[in-house]
């Protein structure tokens, strides 16, 4: 009897898992967004403006803040501006808000698809101008600022 006991608790195990894994999977939506930058500028200059194609996919129903960036290597500062009307906003986590914004209405079944501007302009904010090659990335924000996701480096 005690060992039937152990064997039926051993079966649930068996099967239980791997049901709470195949029903966490189907019914678990995507936490991220994906950002996917998809004309690359042939040449960007100094102190002159280029544009980016941005394809945004599995966003939620929130207003999301977009922003255009360069690093040097992964863990250096973001430098670079992104253009929003008429003004000029540098690569800074705390002023999220005044990037150009995708709003609700604009996102159709969880994407959005646009164009950014950018520029970086010498001697601005964390400007890095030593030779070699830089990583230009979307940061995507929601209206929380502390959130973000990044377009990941061209292969």
């Amino acid at each position: 009897m005690k060992n039937n006991r152990i064997i039926q608790k051993k079966l649930l195990r068996i099967y239980l898992f791997p049901l709470i894994l195949i029903l966490s999977l189907l019914f678990t939506q995507p936490v991220f967004a994906k950002i996917v930058i998809s004309d690359y500028p042939q040449k960007i200059e100094i102190n002159k403006e280029f544009t980016v194609g941005v394809d945004l996919s599995n966003l939620s129903d929130q207003v999301h803040y977009l922003s255009i960036a360069f690093q040097k290597e992964k863990g250096d500062y973001y430098f670079g501006q992104t253009k929003n009307g008429e003004d000029w906003i540098e690569a800074e986590k705390n002023n999220c808000k005044n990037f150009p914004q995708v709003a609700r209405i604009e996102i159709k079944e969880g994407s959005w698809s646009g164009q950014l501007t950018g520029r970086v302009i010498f001697g601005e904010k964390d400007y890095d101008n030593s030779l070699g090659d830089y990583i230009l990335k979307v940061l995507k924000y929601t209206d929380v600022c502390d959130s973000s996701t990044y377009s990941p480096s061209p292969s």
